[in-house]
């Protein structure tokens, strides 16, 4: 209240989120895209991260957040949105 500051840390690690994208991807790439994804669910999964390579042992495919087309012959594409819940 009178301006000074406070300071916390952080306990545990911060949650990340990640949002994959696909492309060129043949029919049996996407189907299996498609499977993945139905599979998980609302279950956890590991997740690399693809920058760090750093293990997030307990992630979902974050709500609605996956679409998936074919727009020709290998031409699939899918997003997939991960996060990291705890």
């Amino acid at each position: 209240m009178d301006g000074s500051q406070q300071r916390f840390r952080l306990i545990g690690n911060p949650l990340r989120q990640w949002s994959i994208k696909l492309d060129r991807l043949d029919d049996e790439e996407l189907s299996a895209v498609i499977a993945f994804v139905e599979q998980q669910g609302s279950a956890t999964f590991a997740f690399t991260d693809p920058v760090t390579g750093a293990l997030a042992a307990t992630c979902a495919i974050a709500g609605d957040q996956f679409d998936a087309v074919m727009k020709g012959e290998m031409r699939g594409q899918a997003t997939i949105e991960i996060e990291e819940i705890g």
